[in-house]
C-alpha cells in the first residue's frame, strides 16, 4: 500500500512540474503553406465598405473595395489593423503602394511576433507574417509610406491559417483526483488494520 502511495505522490510531483509549462502555439513556425482561408475581396463592390463581413476577420478602420488591373482588392489610406478570432499561425497578403508597405504582427498581448516590408511603385508583392512557435498572431498592422502622391495602397488574397494551442491541464484538474485516491488508499488501510 505504502508502494502505491509512493508512486501516486512521485505522479503528482511530476505533473506539478509539468503543469508549470505555458501552453504554447503548435504548428506555428511554418510559414503560410498549410490549407488555410483565403479572402480574394472578388465578392466586394468599389466603394463598398469592408469591415466585419469576413467570419473571424476584422477591418479597423474598414477599407473599402476598388479595383486593380482588372481584380477587386481592399483599398485602404491609414494605418489599418486586421484582427483575427481564433488567433491565426501565419498571414500572407499580395499587397501594392507607391512607397512600400509594412506589416507588423502581434500576439493577444500586443507583443511583436513578426514584421515584413515590400513593394513600391504600385507592383503588386507578397507579404507573409509568421508566428514564431511560442505564441500565436491575434492582429496585424499594415501601413504603407506617405509620399504625398497616391496616397492609399491595396491589399488582396488575405490568406491565414489558424493557430492551434498546446493545452496543458490546470493542476487542480489533475491534483484533485490522485488526492482523492490517496485519501481513499489511506482509509482503506486504516480499515485493514
Amino acid at each position: 500500500m505504502r508502494k502505491i502511495i509512493v508512486i501516486l505522490l512521485s505522479l503528482l510531483a511530476l505533473f506539478v512540474v509539468v503543469a508549470g509549462a505555458n501552453g504554447g502555439c503548435a504548428n506555428c513556425d511554418y510559414g503560410c503553406d498549410c490549407e488555410g482561408v483565403v479572402i480574394t475581396f472578388e465578392d466586394t463592390t468599389c466603394g463598398e465598405t469592408i469591415g466585419t463581413q469576413y467570419n473571424g476577420v476584422t477591418f479597423e478602420p474598414a477599407m473599402s473595395g476598388s479595383a486593380s488591373n482588372g481584380n477587386k482588392v481592399a483599398e485602404f489610406t491609414e494605418t489599418t489593423t486586421i484582427s483575427f478570432f481564433p488567433e491565426v499561425s501565419c498571414v500572407s497578403f499580395k499587397h501594392s503602394s507607391y512607397a512600400g508597405t509594412q506589416a507588423t504582427a502581434y500576439d493577444n498581448q500586443g507583443n511583436v511576433v513578426d514584421t515584413a516590408s515590400g513593394g513600391n511603385l504600385f507592383i503588386p508583392e507578397i507579404i507573409e507574417l509568421a508566428s514564431n512557435g511560442d505564441s500565436c498572431i491575434s492582429y496585424i498592422t499594415i501601413t504603407y509610406q506617405e509620399t504625398g502622391y497616391a496616397e492609399f495602397a491595396w491589399i488582396d488574397n488575405l490568406k491565414f491559417c489558424t493557430c492551434q494551442r498546446e493545452e496543458i491541464p490546470e493542476f487542480p484538474t489533475i491534483a484533485i483526483p490522485m488526492l482523492a485516491i490517496i485519501g481513499l488508499a489511506l482509509v482503506m488501510q486504516r480499515r485493514r488494520e
